[in-house]
């Protein structure tokens, strides 16, 4: 009886361990990311690097891979006078992505990022390749 209790024990504690490591391993690293401001922008510094830190937050909360590189491409205005950023992105990933790319590759996407109605941070609106 005690080795069933012993064994059920150590079954519990190895699926609550493999559901902490599925939820933790697949946060995405932007401990090493580097953002490149090398062009003129009509957005200041500031808004530049508060757009770079939304994506940074938005990309470890939705993917398991690391980003690598966040580099400015453009800004615009919307209609309602808030401002958008435009990055483009170097992503390691750590599986196959769509069959045409090796494991741990890098991947090369866009992420949109605008100020929120209420003028209080930045949000991404969209990622993807493009």
């Amino acid at each position: 009886m005690k080795s069933r209790a012993l064994f059920h024990a150590a079954c519990g504690a190895a699926i609550l361990c493999l559901i902490a490591a599925v939820f933790f391993g697949l946060r995405g690293n932007t401990t090493k990311t580097k953002v490149v401001i090398d062009k003129p922008s009509p957005c200041t510094q500031e808004q530049i690097e508060a757009a770079a830190h939304a994506v940074k937050r938005d990309f470890q909360r939705h993917f398991g891979w690391e980003l690598l590189e966040l580099t400015y491409e453009d800004c615009g205005v919307l209609e309602n006078g808030k401002s958008t950023v435009l990055f483009k992105s170097v992503i390691r990933t750590g599986f196959l992505t769509d069959g045409s790319v090796p494991p741990r590759s890098m991947v090369y996407w866009r992420f949109w990022v605008a100020q929120r109605p209420e003028g209080s941070g930045w949000y991404v609106v969209s990622c993807g390749y493009g």
